[in-house]
This record gives structure tokens, sequence and C-alpha cells, in this order.
């Protein structure tokens, strides 16, 4: 069903070809909506307007493709936030389409804030790229952190999903040039396989209640801050690969995270736990670290139980759990 948003003359556009006058008001079954200088919608955000007032019912699911087959990259620019938020935002993903031949598709985010931003307790049914054709998204941090100061504001997160909301799903998605990666605040949920960072100052966050959980997850930029960070909130991600970061694994103010299987090397500090946090690395290597492999403090507890890690410091009232203290 579709809600006429301008007047318009009866022999008009049919709304399934006209993006501006019309808007989908009610969906049944599911759509494919092709994006692109290959498909019917001429960007992202035209395709979001389409959609963003309809009810979706439980069994339809909304998929906005990305299709380019001229450009190498396919590229959009956003000055402000993009917000995921819908109603029947489960019911919604964001991809590429199979016909696609651009190398990546790019959104650039100008603006000081977010990139992707999920708020209000919205759930969002994920942004999926391939193997073949990921999904880039940039900010502006590696460029404006070079201007002499004051330096302006550069884009904080690439994605935020806080409030209580979630991110059901993400695959084959990189954040560039951004000062916090990827976001997960305020009881909110992230699920992501196959992510990756570039120029990003922390990759991955997850403060005060918020919720990440990641598959196959590399990072190895050279940053001058954490690959994995839990404030207050709660990371899995079993296996990861992790170096050239300031903390390779940080966990404070009641934080935990589990790098179980990880591999965590030649960063300043493999693995730091402290303010009465855990981090659980059962398994792991952490290796060639500047400083420390694993650094300890304030009331926390790093599990290392079947580890492998050469250096450490442990304070005062805290614990290195290995085979022996089992």
């Amino acid at each position: 069903m579709f809600r006429a948003v301008n007047a318009i003359a009866p022999s008009s556009t049919l709304p399934t070809a006209d993006y501006t006058n019309w808007e989908l008001y009610r969906i049944r079954a599911d759509v494919t909506l092709m994006i692109g200088p290959n498909g019917t919608v001429p960007s992202l955000q035209a395709a979001w307007a389409y959609i963003q007032n309809a009810t979706i019912d439980g069994g339809a699911y909304v998929h906005l493709l990305i299709n380019d087959e001229v450009d190498t990259t396919y590229e959009e620019t956003y000055s402000q936030p993009f917000l995921l938020n819908h109603a029947d935002g489960e019911h919604i993903s964001i991809g590429v389409a199979d016909a696609t031949t651009a190398n990546s598709i790019l959104f650039n985010f100008t603006d000081n804030g977010a990139g992707f931003a999920l708020t209000g307790g919205h759930t969002f049914g994920g942004i999926y790229g391939t193997s073949d054709v990921p999904i880039q998204i940039q900010g502006t941090y590696e460029t404006k952190k070079t201007i002499k100061p004051p330096a302006p504001p550069a884009t904080l997160y690439g994605i935020q999903v806080i409030e209580g909301s979630c991110m059901a799903g993400m695959s084959y998605v990189e954040i560039l040039n951004c000062r916090e990666g990827l976001e997960a605040g305020s009881n909110a949920t992230i699920y992501g396989d196959h992510l990756s960072f570039a120029h990003t100052l922390d990759c991955v966050e997850a403060v005060y209640g918020g919720y990440a959980s990641l598959t196959n997850l590399t990072i190895n930029q050279s940053s001058p801050g954490n690959g994995l960070e839990a404030i207050g909130g709660v990371i899995t991600a079993v296996g990861a690969t992790i170096s050239d970061q300031l903390n390779g694994v940080y966990a404070r103010d009641q934080g935990f995270i589990d790098v179980s299987g990880a591999t965590i090397t030649s960063n300043f500090v493999g693995i730091l736990s402290s303010e009465n946090s855990h981090v659980k690395a059962e398994g792991a290597t952490i290796a060639t670290s500047f400083i420390k492999d694993v650094e300890v403090y304030d009331l926390s507890v790093v599990d290392a139980i079947g580890a492998t890690y050469t250096t450490w410091t442990v304070g005062a009232s805290s614990t290195l759990m290995t085979a022996d203290t089992q």
C-alpha cells in the first residue's frame, strides 16, 4: 500500500517508481529496493524516506540493496548522522546486490557526531557487506586530528547503538577515520561478524550496560587507542586477532571482556583490567607487548588459564588466574 506525500496529478508516475511524491504505507510481503546507478532508487536516503513511515507486517522483510555495476567505489556523503530508527526496523537491512561490481560501498560522514546511529530502544535488521564488496563507513578523524589546535571536531562514532537499541547483525563492515569505531552504549546490543577498522582511535566500546558480540574479529591497525574497551559494559570476541594498539584489550569500571583463544600481539599493553573489572583470556596468546602482556589492578581479574604470556603486573587485591590458581 502507498501514500502520497505531495499533491500530484492523476496521470503522474506510478508510486512504485516515484520516490519523491509517494511513500510505502503498509508492507505485507518482502520488498527489495535497488539503490544506485543500476537501481531504481537514487540513494540510501531516498530509499529510507520511502519506507520510513511504513508498517511492516511480521512475515515481511525490506532489503535495501546497493546495485552499482558502473563505479569502482559506490559513494554517498552525509553531513549529519544517518538515524536507523524505525518502528519495524528489525525487518529492514542494508546490503549489497548480487549484480554489484563495485569494489566497495562507501558512506562518508562529515558530521562530528556519528555515522549510522540507532537510538530509543529500536532494533535494526543489520548492515551486510560481502567478502568481495565490503560496506565502508568513513568519518573525518584522521583528517582533522592533523590540523593545528584548535582542530575542528572529528567524527566520533562510525556506528553508535545506544538507549537499549539492538543492531541485530553486521558483516564485512569496515570503519575508517572515526574517533570511536563501534559503540554499544547504555544497555544497547550489537552483533557483528568480520568487522575491520582503519585510522580509528578506539575500535570497539561497550559502555555502561552495552553489549557487543563479535566473531571473526581482526584489529591490526596502528593506533594510540584501544582495540576492545569495556567501560561498565560487556564484549565477547572469542578467537579475535588484536595487534598494534595502545591497549589491545581494556576493561575498566566493572567491565567484562571475553577474548578466550584470541591472539593479542605487538600492543603496548596486551590486556589491561582495572576498577573491579574482569577479562577472560583462557587459551589466548599474548605476546611481544612493548610494556606488559598483562596488567591487572584495582580489585580486578584476568583469567589467563591456559594462556601464554611472558610479562605481567598484578596490583594489590587483584587476581591473575592461571592453572596454579584454580
